[in-house]
């Protein structure tokens, strides 16, 4: 069992790098006194509930984001049109709650837990393309923008790389089933789960039609903003390019002043928006249980931070009874 915030934090390194299975048994069998969430169904988190109903349930918003990509340098989805008629189709709402259930938020293409630089949950919950209560006109003004672009039936062959995590054949399946309601000929056809190595070899080399994936929060809003949509950025996966968005990257990285920092990302972010190289779905919030013996865990909300920095942090503030 844990004795001190040091093996705590141990214990968390440790047990997320087990399966998901032999961590759950762990932590049901009161073997283990942490459990992480990341990448589990709302019915798995349920599941946890009932099986553990002494542990304490601790959420926080991390950063977390969730999205398919198109490959700029590939028709049809060198066209803009196209790639705005897509993003205009998607249910968010019912691709995050189709998984996630309540534990997922909104987000636009810089992850919205970024709050000084990037568009907020509620901004993008109000815009098309994310907006529950617009999705007739959004449908109608995917349909335009598909017709003018020559794809009246959305005739459109394309492969969708999915990533090897369940959430992203779960979220693909939702997404093309909604296309297929709305343009009949449209045929996406899915590659994968694909493992994490050929993955990302398929990802440096551009050999991919779209893909679905999530990463995790680097440590400066700017800077992530930079790679993800700079023409030259290390996480521009699909090759896209605007010059203007590369001026403002430019800018922000060298600006020190926050709210300017902030409002130069903003009208970048609003470029990437009526390009639409990303569907950005949501992000995924951070579940995690612990055990009675744990006062003090409260989460660590980011973003900030790799691969389970948040959990390690947390840990720091634990007591131990």
């Amino acid at each position: 069992m844990v004795k001190n915030r040091s093996q705590a934090c141990v214990e968390v390194v440790k047990t997320s790098l087990e399966t998901y299975q032999a961590m759950t048994a762990a932590f049901i069998s009161d073997t283990i006194d942490h459990l992480t969430m990341t990448n589990q169904p709302w019915t798995e988190v349920q599941a946890v509930k009932s099986r553990r109903p002494d542990a304490q349930e601790v959420q926080w918003d991390y950063g977390y984001i969730h999205y398919l990509r198109f490959n700029c340098q590939k028709a049809p989805f060198t066209d803009d049109r196209v790639r705005n008629a897509l993003r205009l189709a998607v249910d968010v709402k019912a691709v995050g709650d189709g998984f996630y259930g309540p534990l997922w938020d909104y987000t636009g293409p810089l992850v919205s837990t970024w709050t000084n630089e990037a568009l907020t949950a509620a901004d993008i919950k109000q815009r098309p393309g994310w907006n529950p209560a617009t999705r007739d006109a959004d449908i109608a003004e995917a349909k335009k923008l598909m017709e003018a672009a020559g794809f009246k039936e959305g005739e459109i062959t394309a492969n969708l790389m999915v990533f090897n995590t369940p959430v992203h054949p779960a979220n693909s399946e939702r997404v093309r089933a909604q296309w297929l309601k709305i343009w009949p000929k449209i045929k996406i056809t899915f590659e994968g789960p694909v493992d994490s190595g050929p993955f990302n070899q398929r990802l440096a080399a551009n050999n991919f039609d779209m893909m679905a994936y999530s990463n995790l929060p680097t440590t400066d809003g700017a800077v992530e903003f930079q790679n993800f949509y700079a023409s030259d950025g290390s996480r521009n996966y699909g090759s896209f390019a605007d010059p203007q968005v590369d001026k403002l990257c430019a800018q922000a990285i060298q600006e020190f002043d926050i709210k300017k920092r902030g409002d130069l990302i903003k009208q970048a972010e609003e470029i990437v928006i009526q390009k639409s190289p990303i569907i950005a779905y949501y992000y995924a919030k951070q579940v995690a249980f612990v055990t009675p013996k744990w006062t003090g865990y409260d989460g660590y909300p980011g973003p900030g931070g790799q691969g389970g920095a948040d959990l390690v942090e947390a840990c720091k503030f634990v007591s131990l009874k």
